[in-house]
């Protein structure tokens, strides 16, 4: 009985893996809005995030940061938590990603000259 329940746990994160993987195949082809920015006419952090990953995808790394300005270090942070997953549970790697996003979210936002370009 052990035996089954360490097995299940051990398919749940490669599960998991794929349906992520599949979800985001389907983001990049079917181009779905942004409910947050239809809801409050500000932009999100992953506003632009899909062409931005599509340009990187196709070797245009300026373009991909014009999109969006963390895509580019999201891309290798999803890469370093796939090759180490430890990292998932570093609290210190969390916050400072919620600061770094609510901080890109904030600038982004405002209208004047040096925030305007974070905008896709």
């Amino acid at each position: 009985m052990m035996e089954c329940a360490a097995h299940e746990r051990r398919g749940a994160p490669l599960a998991e893996r794929l349906l992520l993987a599949v979800a985001a195949c389907c983001l990049l082809v079917f181009h779905l809005p942004c409910v947050f920015r239809l809801a409050t006419g500000l932009l999100c952090p992953f506003c632009g995030g899909t062409r931005a990953i599509q340009a990187l995808l196709n070797g245009q790394v300026v373009r991909s940061l014009h999109c969006n300005a963390l895509a580019v270090p999201t891309c290798a942070l999803c890469l370093a938590l796939c090759l180490r997953p430890a990292l998932v549970n570093c609290r210190r790697l969390r916050y400072g990603l919620l600061v770094a996003y609510g901080m890109f979210t904030l600038l982004r936002n405002l209208p004047f000259a040096p925030c305007a370009c974070l905008a896709p």
